[in-house]
């Protein structure tokens, strides 16, 4: 539901009273920082996020977005990328949790000397363990009934992260950061999942795509909220 705006760059003069009219107005939005992101070399990302939906998910991609999202938290994006590839290696490349976990300890030698933060590098190794012992079939079950609520039972997964890891896993849902979160109030909205669903039955795009489209544009320009504020009159209104 479009939510009656509170402090946002949309007047109340533009507004006029319209729930619609603000539906069209922030996909007008949406779509142009979209088309920047893709103009700008981004439409590779945006690709992935939409095709996430239709990939089978193995023990493989399961560790690896799991790793991913452990390694990520609280981390740049950037120096987490630069990283990754090498840390992949002292994994065996995430053959599997048993093939990790029956060598973790020469996996964290490796790893750690690649990215020293040792917490974060036995909770992959733990969240192995709890991979081999609930089975992947059970906790991806889990996560389609309960929701992205299911995989804080990993370390390092929390309230916030563990949306992160069930979009990269390709469940249709928003991962409710900072950036998603001040751009969703910005324009009116409390909830950021609420907003990327709205602006979904709009356009048509998945909710994850929208995420990513907002979280990367966030990413590349500092002064994000500024340049969205700034747009209501690029837009076409």
């Amino acid at each position: 539901m479009i939510p009656e705006p509170r402090t946002s760059w949309l007047s109340h003069t533009q507004l006029n009273g319209s729930r619609d009219l603000l539906a069209e107005h922030l996909a007008h939005l949406y779509m142009d920082i979209k088309q920047s992101l893709i103009e700008t070399g981004y439409g590779w990302e945006i690709d992935w996020q939409e095709n996430l939906k239709t990939e089978p998910i193995n023990e493989t991609t399961f560790i690896r977005e799991m790793a991913w999202v452990i390694i990520s938290s609280g981390m740049r994006e950037f120096i987490v990328r630069k990283k990754f590839p090498k840390i992949s290696e002292a994994f065996f490349n995430w053959k599997s949790a048993q093939v990790i976990y029956s060598n973790s300890q020469s996996c964290f030698k490796k790893a750690v000397s690649i990215f020293n933060n040792a917490h974060k590098i036995n909770a992959i190794i733990k969240a192995c363990e709890i991979l081999m012992q609930k089975g992947l079939d059970k906790i991806m079950n889990e996560l389609h009934e309960i929701g992205p609520s299911s995989l804080k039972v990993f370390p390092f997964v929390g309230p916030v992260t563990c949306f992160h890891l069930a979009k990269n896993l390709g469940v249709s849902t928003a991962k409710p950061d900072r950036h998603l979160s001040r751009i969703a109030s910005l324009v009116g909205y409390f909830d950021p999942i609420d907003f990327c669903r709205d602006l979904s039955k709009i356009t048509g795009d998945d909710i994850s795509v929208i995420d990513i489209v907002f979280w990367r544009y966030a990413t590349i320009n500092t002064n994000y909220l500024h340049q969205i504020s700034e747009r209501k009159t690029g837009c076409r209104f």
